[in-house]
């Protein structure tokens, strides 16, 4: 026969802590992207293929290759205007 347990037992209601984690989002977004900068800046001060423009260049590169491929509501491939 197994023991009976009391109908009432005291249970400690368990922490959420997804709750902290919600709050501390921007702080954490913000500390990612402030070492991914300074990281991209101390990359780019040696020159090279590491050069903010060299990297900004290959972004807008991809970005466009990415844009031109999509096709939007419609069927139409976007189009893009080039500023000079």
């Amino acid at each position: 026969m197994l023991p009976r347990m009391s109908a009432v037992r005291p249970v400690r209601e368990a922490e959420n802590r997804l709750r902290g984690w919600s709050r501390e989002v921007p702080a954490i977004l913000a500390e990612v992207e402030r070492r991914v900068v300074d990281a991209r800046v101390q990359a780019a001060a040696k020159g090279g293929d590491a050069s903010l423009e060299y990297v900004l260049n290959e972004v807008a590169f991809s970005e466009i290759k990415r844009y031109e491929s999509s096709r939007g509501k419609d069927g139409a491939r976007g189009q893009i205007r080039y500023a000079s």
